[in-house]
């Protein structure tokens, strides 16, 4: 384990958003992630509820961050009991899908994590980045210990997958290298190059069975490759795309589908892979920059640059829309019983949604993706394994009127202007702060201290 968490997780209730008793001076910390009062939280629906007609705006959690850069990888353990992100803020968090709080923060990349992958045994978690270098986790139920490192690629590590026997992995990088290794070793068995001219490649994806690797670039071509044992990197069918980087592949849960979404427009794509054909081009209402099937390949979302939609296949028709006012979506994931669908944000927020409904349920917070190195009033807290933990609460409270038995907490220190966060009522108050006075600017949050 790599850094101790200080961190809580939202989720919504009746009165808005609740966390255990325990919890509150940590998401008190968490400026902006405290408590709302606008807006009447939803239950999560029945998922034999049908799908429900209109745009859902995800503002609740609009102040509220997992990580302080981009989300720009998301992979589910195999029981579906963690989740794991990684963030152009250089750092993976591993995070109970039971309790919906943080378990352990992986600090060694020197740069941007772009992609993540998960052993079918549960037992490894493998990330590449900008940084060039793969990192092999040992996974526990404590979080993760580092196994192994290595740079083996020339450039940026745009894509890892793992064969379903969990004994090898294959990644990609910006150059058009291929790599197959073993795992956990990193020994390399075979290495090639992309076929169709390409100057880079950006999108890996590799069949349930394992036996076919996809992969997609700044050619015209999507490639798929054999993984067959001896056959490796032997190229058995390109697909056209005509023009366009692609930047997006996924296979469906049965391998019969593949999507593919060059990114800088709205063209979703799914192509037969039995009948090596393209099956049906679908235009999205996003320029797509995430992918993922639903556990039982029924579904596809396709998320972008203001929201994401829900696609039914066979036929390509479009159920639900869900805008996340104007925030980029650059990864999707399901959660494996498929009632949840989980977003990654450029801003760094992890949101969850009900599936099929697409109502937001909750949110993930870290404490220090939240607070930057500011002072103000300090609290402390004993958590459940009788650690005391030190939290800071930025030094300035909102005016009233405020709900009873609340405190409203304003996002500043002396020498800023008290931006509040959240949906406090401080419209055409004074905000009063520690060696100043400012005025709020229309939000702040409320913070329970029960």
């Amino acid at each position: 384990m790599d850094e101790k968490p200080e961190v809580y997780a939202l989720n919504k209730g009746k009165k808005g958003w609740k966390l255990s008793r325990r919890s509150f001076l940590a998401s008190a910390a968490a400026v902006g992630a405290a408590l709302t009062n606008t807006g009447i939280a939803q239950e999560a629906p029945s998922q034999d509820d049908d799908f429900q007609t209109g745009l859902i705006s995800a503002i609740d959690c609009k102040k509220v961050r997992a990580h302080k850069e981009d989300v720009s990888s998301l992979a589910l353990t195999p029981e579906g009991k963690m989740l794991v992100t990684g963030s152009h803020d250089d750092k993976v968090k591993i995070w109970s899908l039971e309790s919906f709080s943080l378990i352990d923060t992986l600090i060694r990349h020197k740069s941007d994590v772009f992609k993540l992958a998960i052993s079918a045994d549960g037992k490894w978690l493998v990330s590449g980045s900008k940084d060039r270098e793969i990192k092999i986790w040992r996974l526990t139920e404590k979080g993760a210990r580092l196994k192994n490192s290595f740079t083996k690629h020339e450039d940026m590590i745009h894509g890892v997958a793992i064969t379903p026997d969990s004994t090898k992995a294959v990644s990609v990088s910006k150059e058009g290298t291929i790599m197959l290794w073993t795992l956990p070793n990193g020994k390399l068995i075979k290495s090639w190059e992309g076929g169709s001219g390409y100057l880079y490649i950006y999108a890996l994806a590799l069949s349930p069975d394992g036996k076919l690797l996809a992969t997609g670039g700044n050619s015209r071509y999507i490639e798929l490759w054999s993984m067959e044992s001896g056959k490796e990197g032997t190229l058995v069918e390109k697909f056209d795309v005509n023009y366009g980087t692609v930047y997006n592949l996924a296979f469906s849960p049965d391998g019969k589908w593949l999507a593919s979404a060059r990114g800088s427009d709205n063209e979703l794509r799914i192509w037969n892979i039995p009948q090596k054909k393209l099956h049906k081009t679908i235009y999205t209402q996003y320029s797509i920059s995430a992918l993922a099937f639903s556990p039982d390949g029924k579904y596809i979302a396709a998320g972008g640059w203001g929201g994401f939609e829900i696609i039914k296949l066979p036929k390509g028709r479009m159920m639900k829309e869900i805008t996340t006012a104007f925030e980029q979506v650059p990864s999707l994931a399901f959660s494996l019983d498929g009632k949840m669908l989980i977003s990654g944000h450029r801003e760094g927020y992890v949101k969850f949604w009900s599936f099929p409904q697409g109502k937001e349920l909750r949110c993930l917070i870290d404490l220090k993706s939240n607070i930057e190195d500011k002072y103000g009033i300090k609290y402390k807290y004993q958590d459940d394994r009788g650690r005391w933990i030190e939290v800071t609460v930025p030094a300035c409270s909102c005016a009233p009127p405020i709900p009873e038995g609340a405190v409203c907490i304003c996002n500043t220190v002396p020498g800023d202007i008290c931006s509040c966060v959240g949906y406090c009522s401080c419209v055409g108050y004074v905000c009063p702060c520690v060696g100043h006075t400012c005025t709020c600017q229309g939000y702040g949050h409320y913070w329970y201290p029960n």
